[in-house]
């Protein structure tokens, strides 16, 4: 009886621990020290983006309306926006859950166009829409294939991208990415092209769609 009592609990036990390192790893949470001047350039960064989200879900996604975003700033060589949701709000009811929302403080050094901007925010408000629907089994489904399928990455971050065409970001998503290849190095510009929709690419869907 014993060992059957750990044989269950141990797997639920590794897979609690994998979800928390999966989780942690897709938001990309770092702690960052600042002083009183970083810490009000963060504020300012933070409000700013909080600001363009309120329009964003009124006009672009108003079946977040009520969602709870937090805004938080991580550090990265590749990337300027993230989203994530941790291990303790993936446990509660979705609709009590923080969903977090992390930028790169370079986001700001040299900032895209304003239109460049909010276009990649709908993209990062399309991928917390999807986990407003999951629970944590899905979450956790989801950060491993994300982690661990490149395929599956490529066509997730596609769907993703596609949300954005389909609410009108078009020319703000293609002006995003114009914005970052320069920003990136071989490596991680090759990534990046094959993983999301390119300029080139997106001119096409657009094309394609047009009324």
């Amino acid at each position: 009886m014993r060992q059957r009592t750990l044989n269950s609990v141990v797997p639920r036990c590794l897979g609690m621990l994998f979800l928390i390192a999966l989780l942690m790893f897709v938001a990309g949470s770092t702690a960052l020290d600042a002083g009183p001047s970083k810490a009000k350039e963060r504020e300012e960064h933070s409000s700013r983006i909080r600001s363009i989200l309120r329009q964003l879900i009124q006009q672009r996604l108003p079946e977040l309306a009520g969602y709870n975003i937090r805004i938080k700033q991580f550090e990265s060589r590749d990337s300027y926006l993230r989203t994530g949701v941790t291990p303790l709000q993936a446990m509660r009811s979705k609709k009590k859950r923080y969903y977090d929302l992390f930028f790169n403080s370079r986001l700001f050094d040299s900032p895209p166009p304003e239109g460049a901007l909010k276009a990649i925010l709908v993209h990062e408000l399309v991928h917390i829409r999807d986990y407003t629907g999951m629970n944590a089994g899905a979450l956790l489904k989801l950060a491993r294939r994300y982690l661990t399928d490149s395929s599956f990455t490529r066509r997730y971050e596609r769907q993703t991208d596609e949300g954005a065409l389909e609410r009108g970001e078009g020319e703000g998503l293609k002006a995003y990415r114009q914005w970052l290849y320069p920003r990136l190095d071989p490596d991680d510009l090759e990534k990046k092209r094959a993983t999301y929709y390119t300029p080139e690419e997106i001119d096409a869907w657009m094309a394609e769609h047009q009324p």
